[in-house]
């Protein structure tokens, strides 16, 4: 189980990113928290808290089922159906739905126009 993500990483997070993350941080301590190890098909790896990935059905039934998936002994998973741009913008959903969870009026998520049939696909893939 990964507790922490290394120093270095390939991946470059938005501004948007951060602030969720940081808001998401603040709330608990992150050392302490296992994180998930998110490859997308074209290498790039993400970094992310465990409960904040566990907001996807998907990521949710990987990790949880009683079969020995190789997830589970890695706590990593590849997409290789997902290029990083999109599963960055996923990534993102996922720390945004789990700080506005319950909330009546929460601020618009923005997503790339040029991106928004590939998000839409990776979101339903993800049952996010």
């Amino acid at each position: 189980m990964i507790r922490r993500p290394p120093r270095s990483t390939h991946c470059i997070s938005s501004a948007a990113s951060d602030v969720y993350k940081r808001q998401i941080m603040e709330s608990a301590n992150p050392l302490e928290e296992p994180y998930l190890k998110l490859k997308s098909s074209d290498g790039r790896v993400f970094y992310v808290l465990e409960r904040v990935a566990r907001t996807s059905k998907t990521i949710r039934t990987m990790m949880e089922s009683k079969g020995a998936m190789i997830e589970q002994s890695r706590n990593e998973i590849s997409f290789p159906d997902i290029r990083s741009d999109v599963l960055e913008i996923v990534v993102e959903y996922f720390y945004y739905k789990l700080l506005n969870e319950g909330k009546e009026n929460r601020e618009e998520f923005k997503i790339p126009a040029q991106l928004g049939l590939d998000v839409l696909v990776a979101s339903i893939y993800l049952q996010t």
